[in-house]
């Protein structure tokens, strides 16, 4: 039973993670963000399902780690604005790391 239940509840949140996907599109949110500038590149993108609600995961590549604040805020408020994204995680490293 456990196992069924488990199984379920997995099925139904790739369901709801691939919708997500298919809604936004990796291509266009990696577009945006990798448009930044101080952005050099964008090596892990994941958008998925946190309660119901898009979530995004990312690793990103930028020039110069002092102005990762502003370069996160500004980020965030485009997921906000452009994709209804609210919930992001998103880590930074330099080239080369």
């Amino acid at each position: 039973m456990k196992k069924t239940i488990k199984s379920l509840l997995l099925s139904f949140t790739l369901r709801v993670a691939e919708k997500i996907t298919s809604r936004f599109g990796f291509d266009s949110i990696r577009h945006d963000m990798r448009n930044f500038s101080g952005v050099t590149a964008i090596k892990d993108l994941s958008v998925l399902s946190l309660r119901g609600k898009p979530a995004l995961v990312a690793c990103i590549v930028i020039e110069d780690l002092r102005h990762m604040e502003e370069i996160k805020a500004s980020l965030k408020a485009m997921l906000d604005n452009r994709y209804g994204i609210t919930q992001s995680i998103l880590e930074f490293e330099t080239p080369g790391h």
